[in-house]
């Protein structure tokens, strides 16, 4: 099994990417924002002055690399990110996308992540292992080895195909290993994958997922898409099962908001029942009323950490800005997008909730920005009540214990 991944991402590293790019756009994935995994991992308490040590497991092109190391850099944090991935040509990639941002806080190895003697046990302060543990043969090995890696306050950001709005691929992949074997060449085998999705009747469930058509585009995406050696994806429940089988927990699913019964269910007699579910039950509801999760990316740390978030209503928190577009001169109308679902959302900013945010810059207070708004407790409690859960629910706010000033994420170079 493994020589066939290594084979398949030699000759079509995935995702496609140019290291000329670097130059206009910096690709910055969910799980590597540093105020989310501050937030969700480390309970706000990142401390910045500390050596951070990550691990991406599985790094392929290299998009969570160049994320987490340019956001420390950014910081001027100390660290470095470790990057293993079983293609020498993925590798390649990500080492010349590194070079083209003048990176020097990362190192590169070449190998499988199932071979953790390479590295010293308990290693890491944050792993990412992002679209990896689906195309293993025993993913339940590769959470245990990662688990092994991990420190005992780490994380790991973890993302796995998701069963329900992955809806029509299993099926078609099974068509296809009779259409368009092993034994073909990569290229008649991506000739016939092409001629067979444009022949799919209008009832087949794959071309009635229109979420899906993205993976059809470039020659990596489509064989990743439907020829791929090994592929299987999870439920809620499936993934929290994988973390507990390596004694690890779910800390938080991404974005939080969609995971909640409330965001589609809104009549209080059809939500009553629900009030006493477990957290990954509730999830799991979720996942089955929006039924288009093709991907589930949460963090996950060892069962034995109590971690948990800063507290909203605290004083002492500071709100850190993740991400949102640019805020209004005056109150007004701002359109974000909603992750994981397939619409975008206009969200009416009140005048005292444009000038709360024009105050969160990563280092003031809660109770600093409440000064100077120049709202009273009462008020502005109401104010950050209402803005923040849906703020913090899409991950554009999160919250920290330490200052983390705003990062500037436009493309950077030295």
């Amino acid at each position: 099994m493994a020589d066939q991944l290594k084979a398949q991402y030699e000759a079509l590293p995935y995702p496609h990417r140019e290291p000329a790019e670097e130059r206009h756009r910096l690709i910055m994935p969910e799980l590597e924002r540093l105020p989310a995994i501050n937030h969700f991992v480390f309970g706000g308490g990142l401390d910045r002055a500390r050596e951070f040590r990550a691990l991406v497991a599985g790094g392929g092109t290299g998009d969570a690399l160049i994320a987490l190391a340019f956001q420390l850099r950014v910081l001027g944090m100390p660290g470095e990110v470790t990057y293993i991935d079983l293609s020498e040509a993925s590798r390649e990639i990500a080492r010349a996308r590194s070079a083209a941002r003048g990176l020097d806080n990362v190192r590169f190895v070449t190998g499988s992540l199932l071979e953790p003697d390479r590295f010293a046990p308990a290693s890491f302060d944050y792993i990412n292992c992002s679209g990896v543990l689906h195309h293993l043969e025993s993913p339940v090995d590769g959470m245990r080895a990662l688990a092994r890696l991990l420190r005992p306050q780490g994380g790991i950001g973890l993302m796995l195909y998701g069963g329900l709005g992955r809806t029509g691929i299993y099926p078609a992949q099974e068509m296809l290993r009779l259409i368009a074997p092993d034994t073909l060449s990569l290229p008649e085998r991506l000739r016939l994958a092409r001629k067979f999705l444009a022949a799919l009747p209008a009832t087949n469930w794959l071309r009635r997922n229109t979420a899906m058509s993205e993976g059809t585009q470039g020659d990596a995406e489509l064989f990743d898409f439907l020829l791929h050696s090994c592929d299987r994806a999870y439920s809620v429940e499936e993934v929290g099962s994988l973390a507990a089988a390596a004694k690890l927990r779910v800390v938080a699913f991404l974005p939080s908001a969609v995971y909640r019964p409330e965001y589609y269910l809104k009549d209080a007699e059809l939500l009553a029942p629900l009030a006493g579910l477990e957290p990954l039950a509730r999830a799991a509801l979720a996942e089955k009323l929006s039924g288009c999760f093709a991907k589930h990316e949460c963090y996950v740390v060892h069962a034995a950490n109590p971690v948990a978030p800063p507290d909203y209503r605290d004083p002492a928190s500071i709100p850190l800005f993740d991400g949102f577009p640019e805020i209004p001169a005056a109150g007004g109308s701002v359109e974000i997008s909603v992750k994981e679902a397939a619409f975008k959302l206009a969200i009416k900013l009140p005048e005292s909730a444009v000038r709360l945010l024009r105050l969160i810059d990563g280092v003031r207070t809660l109770q600093e920005i409440r000064r100077q708004t120049g709202l009273g407790e009462q008020e502005f409690a109401k104010a950050w009540g209402e803005l923040y859960p849906f703020m913090h629910g899409h991950g554009y706010i999160h919250l920290a214990r330490n200052p983390m000033p705003k990062l500037q994420l436009q493309p950077s170079f030295r």
